[in-house]
């Protein structure tokens, strides 16, 4: 069954992160078969690119997805502990390594600007548009601020930028410089294996996360 899926154009093993493109069509974190796949808005399925390995444009367990202002696709490949980025017809452009642990979340800003949770190091890394390093903020901890196995990771329109601190229990709120802004808690969420949830937050400022623990997703207002 995982060998179907593998080769079976649209059939996922165990799907991450997703992100919607600009004219509606979706990409997913295609994490049990290495690769990321995309849906048409039908959800038809569209194009597929990536293998297991080690190389450009291969994957080990890809968790987290985002799709640039310029429609580049950045992905965060969790166990090459990179983060690679692609045209929007799915051609290797580059990748930045920066000390990640097992990075689970990207995502970027209107300006372009990137986020990644850098999960085992409990940290956010901030890179320009371009790829160069420019800031990161976190440590881990329980303090306000402070992360632990932080995963999911989104932007709103305002410039926030929110982050899935699982291993807290919590959502925190932070400034695109990383100053932190609030935080609440999220019931269900814990530091297990698997237990990787994700965030989006829409246009009206709903913020909508994943519970993999209870199955559930649920809507915060602002």
């Amino acid at each position: 069954e995982e060998r179907a899926a593998q080769f079976t154009p649209g059939r996922l093993h165990q799907p991450r992160g997703v992100a919607v493109r600009a004219d509606g069509s979706i990409l997913v974190a295609d994490f049990g078969n290495n690769r990321v796949q995309e849906f048409h808005k039908d959800l038809s399925p569209g194009l597929a690119w990536g293998t297991h390995g080690e190389g450009p444009g291969q994957f080990k367990d890809p968790c987290g997805i985002a799709v640039g202002p310029s429609g580049d696709v950045l992905v965060a490949d969790t166990w090459n502990q990179r983060v690679q980025v692609f045209s929007k017809d799915g051609k290797y452009q580059r990748e930045w390594a920066g000390g990640f642990f097992g990075p689970r979340g990207v995502a970027t800003d209107a300006k372009g600007t990137v986020f990644v949770s850098d999960t085992g190091n409990g940290r956010i890394v901030r890179f320009s548009p371009t790829g160069q390093r420019e800031i990161e903020w976190g440590g881990k901890g329980k303090a306000p601020g402070q992360l632990f196995e932080p995963s999911g990771i989104s932007t709103d329109a305002s410039g926030k930028v929110y982050v899935c601190d699982n291993g807290n229990g919590r959502m925190q709120i932070f400034t695109v410089d990383g100053q932190f802004v609030n935080e609440f808690p999220v019931s269900g969420w814990e530091s297990k294996v698997y237990s990787e949830p994700n965030v989006t937050v829409d246009p009206s400022g709903t913020i909508w996360v994943t519970v993999p623990g209870d199955k559930e997703i649920r809507a915060y207002d602002s």
